[in-house]
């Protein structure tokens, strides 16, 4: 057991701050929500919707809360060195949607003494589901060590291109990932800060690995079943 997420938040319009630990969610800080006591995050977060079409997110965090434990722990890396930890981590981005179908998300990552990490994704839908629709999606990392480089040097470019067909409960979709430099695309640990379309059961990111998924989806729901 643990105590519930504890925050103090302050809202002016449709801008939130936020201080103390929460949840956040981004491409390369996010909560983990598969357990029964999800992961959070203690430090500062800022959430603001002042227009329609445009939100913006930046974060701190020195702590996280993993789901297995009721302290508060540093954070370490996924795949990197064993027992090195950072003392923070920083998150900015923002997520536009110009156009009803498509929607942007770029984000920028500084994690101390591990690495610089900067995303870009895209998703568009083409048609009506209810006769076929054609959905594309993109999702780019650039990361690049920074600082005291505990993760050892980096330059690593991973990106997944997926296309999904809809047709009413059925969707069937192909996607491909790809690693590109000679180290794990790395994230930090007790996150989901992994948008790759991939990544399932396995992340499918070892240094420079391809992947090819295809997959069929039924939804249930329209035939009753919850």
């Amino acid at each position: 057991s643990k105590l519930g997420l504890a925050n103090l938040s302050a809202r002016i319009s449709n801008t939130t701050l936020t201080v103390g630990r929460q949840n956040f969610s981004s491409p390369t800080i996010d909560v983990i929500g598969n357990r029964a006591l999800p992961s959070s995050f203690q430090g500062v977060g800022l959430h603001s919707e002042e227009f329609n079409n445009l939100s913006f997110d930046a974060g701190s965090f020195d702590r996280v809360s993993p789901r297995t434990e009721s302290s508060l722990s540093k954070f370490r890396s996924e795949y990197g060195a064993t027992g090195v930890e950072t003392d923070r981590a920083s998150v900015a981005g923002l997520n536009y949607q110009p156009f009803k179908s498509l929607k942007t998300t770029l984000y920028a990552t500084h994690v101390e003494d591990f690495w610089n990490q900067y995303y870009f994704g895209a998703n568009h839908v083409l048609g009506d589901s209810a006769v076929l629709s054609l959905s594309t999606g993109l999702n780019y990392y650039k990361t690049v060590d920074t600082g005291k480089k505990e993760m050892g040097e980096i330059d690593n470019d991973t990106y997944s291109l997926s296309f999904g067909l809809t047709h009413q409960a059925h969707s069937l979709t192909f996607s491909y990932q790809q690693v590109n430099g000679n180290e794990y695309f790395d994230y930090l640990h007790e996150t989901n800060g992994i948008y790759l379309a991939n990544s399932l059961l396995s992340d499918f990111n070892g240094p420079n690995e391809k992947s090819l998924k295809i997959s069929y989806v039924l939804n249930m729901a329209p035939y009753g079943v919850p």
